[in-house]
């Protein structure tokens, strides 16, 4: 992070025409994760390029992207905190940036084992309710996010009832695949959603 002041922004809309808005949005879909998917006052951690930041701010979302150091005034301040890759410095700042039961979205590049090193990171700076989703195909892209948290969920949402070429059931190859972890390690792109706990 630079040494600049944070910086809000609010950009229009209306410009962008509206299949492309539509595809945009698309990419916060990940909000319907949380428990009320209105993000609030979001302050945003991560590369002011990505697709990501460029949905939130096509959302009209209230939106803070911060590049410096915390002011005292952005402590408890936002509802919703949105980091690319964090690191533990990136978390713990997060944690100070949201008001007490606030959530934490972070996205992982480079799978389910580094994004299970982040999560335990996030419960060490007050953190709580942590969970992994996996983005199909990517967080870009994505037309499917799956519960890597709960064995059951991921294999329905795999299969929806889904068979082989062979007419055998595709299932219980999932299933195996499942409990032998396998499906949580071919994840690479996944989340964590986690909620700040009362200070």
């Amino acid at each position: 992070m630079s040494a600049s002041a944070p910086e809000v922004v609010v950009e229009a809309v209306a410009e962008m025409p509206p299949a492309g808005l539509r595809q945009t949005i698309r990419r916060l879909d990940w909000r319907f994760l949380l428990p009320d998917p209105a993000l609030g006052r979001v302050a945003y951690l991560g590369p002011a390029s990505d697709s990501l930041a460029a949905a939130l701010r096509a959302s009209g979302a209230a939106l803070a992207v911060i590049t410096g150091p915390l002011a005292d005034a952005d402590r408890a301040a936002f509802d919703t905190v949105v980091a690319v890759d964090p690191l533990r410095e990136s978390l713990a700042a997060a944690a100070d940036l949201l008001c007490p039961g606030g959530w934490l979205y972070a996205e992982v590049s480079g799978g389910a084992g580094r994004a299970g090193r982040i999560a335990t990171g996030a419960r060490g700076v007050g953190f709580g309710e942590a969970q992994l989703h996996w983005h199909w195909p990517d967080f870009a892209r994505g037309t499917r996010i799956l519960p890597l948290d709960d064995g059951g969920a991921l294999v329905y949402a795999l299969l929806k009832g889904r068979r082989d070429a062979a007419g055998m059931p595709l299932a219980a190859l999932v299933r195996g695949l499942q409990r032998a972890g396998a499906l949580r390690w071919a994840a690479r792109h996944v989340s964590l959603t986690a909620r700040r706990e009362g200070r």
